[in-house]
């Protein structure tokens, strides 16, 4: 297992599991080198989603699968050679967990994809495939243009991946933190060590606060 992961929570938008990694493999929850783990009859290793970056296309997600393992693409059946997945694309492990693939904008090498089935991976049914850098940063906000919509919230919070950090930007700065007054951006090493919570002065004053919840994978959503 290569990729940086962990459980994300945020008031009024949802809980995602964040998987990076320019590889990410699918499989059996309990098999070793699994990124994107569930508890059902998978195989061990089932196939695996790569982030690629074209000079003319310019990043693109492929669906791979391991030879033998039954995949399939909704509208063209059984999936056995590499295919690039566009928004709304969606397809299936073993025939019973369907996923639906989607880009979060034309300018973001971050994607998302959806459990569409009862199962969940790694007890999130939403998964953030985020890309490094500022190329890959998660916009939260109240507008159209925001990856993640959340009402009534004044200034933009955008995260980061940057090295073995995730950084936290946001122009209103921080509530109860240790940063120098002012300040508009709070890092959180990676890999979690334990549970983190952050509340970005993202409202306007007098109404109720917002904040995001970083946790280990193996904590308990």
């Amino acid at each position: 297992m290569s990729a940086q992961r962990f459980h994300l929570a945020i008031d009024e938008a949802g809980e995602f599991l964040v998987a990076s990694a320019a590889r990410l493999q699918f499989g059996h929850r309990t098999a070793a080198g699994v990124d994107l783990g569930f508890l059902a009859a998978l195989r061990a290793r089932h196939g695996c989603l790569e982030r690629r970056v074209s000079l003319r296309d310019g990043v693109q997600y492929w669906l791979i699968p391991d030879e033998g393992a039954p995949l399939e693409c909704a509208g063209s059946g059984p999936c056995t050679q590499p295919r690039r997945l566009r928004h709304g694309d969606a397809f299936a492990l073993a025939g019973r967990i369907w996923l639906r693939f989607r880009q979060l904008s034309v300018d973001c090498a971050s994607a998302k994809l959806s459990v569409e089935t009862s199962e969940d991976c790694e007890g999130a049914r939403e998964i953030l495939l985020m890309a490094p850098g500022p190329e890959g940063a998660l916009r939260i906000g109240a507008r159209n243009k925001h990856h993640l919509r959340v009402p009534e919230l004044e200034h933009e919070v955008r995260l980061e991946l940057a090295r073995q950090q995730l950084e936290i930007h946001c122009s209103g700065g921080f509530a109860r933190s240790a940063l120098p007054l002012g300040a508009t951006t709070l890092s959180v090493a990676l890999p979690l060590e334990g549970r983190v919570w952050i509340e970005p002065r993202a409202r306007p004053t007098g109404k109720p606060p917002f904040a995001l919840t970083l946790m280990p994978v193996d904590s308990s959503v």
